[in-house]
């Protein structure tokens, strides 16, 4: 047997219904008295403070600009937009802005190539760094 037949508790009311098996239940669907809503202990988020000056992200997306030639076009003020928003994002929202920020990287220095240093140009550094020194 699945459920086995009940009258309904209330005083006053016929009302028979179906109780399955390993329930409590005692009322009708018309005279239970209504559920609590569940009690939820969620934590508020954290609030971060915004920043005054540039954060990590945006300083090296600048400096990545800046050493590419690229600080004046499209992608490269997108890239440090959402640079300066992923510096001041709360919890969440970061990964998805860090997602946007190597996306629009990728198309901010599309095509360039940092510059290679040869065997020539480091004895040129350190011929300096030592007349500097000395």
């Amino acid at each position: 047997m699945a459920s086995e037949r009940r009258t309904c508790a209330k005083k006053g009311c016929p009302t028979k219904f179906s109780r399955p098996l390993g329930s409590r239940r005692v009322y009708c669907e018309t005279c239970s008295p209504p559920r609590k809503p569940p009690v939820s202990e969620r934590v508020p988020a954290p609030t971060v403070p915004l920043r005054s000056g540039p954060g990590p992200l945006e300083v090296a997306a600048l400096a990545a600009l800046t050493a590419a030639g690229r600080t004046d076009t499209f992608s490269g003020a997108l890239w440090l937009r959402l640079a300066r928003e992923a510096d001041q994002a709360p919890g969440p929202k970061v990964a998805v802005l860090v997602t946007a920020v190597l996306k629009a990287r990728a198309e901010a220095l599309e095509g360039w190539k940092p510059p290679r240093s040869d065997a020539v140009d480091e004895l040129a550094r350190a011929r300096t760094r030592k007349a500097e020194s000395a």
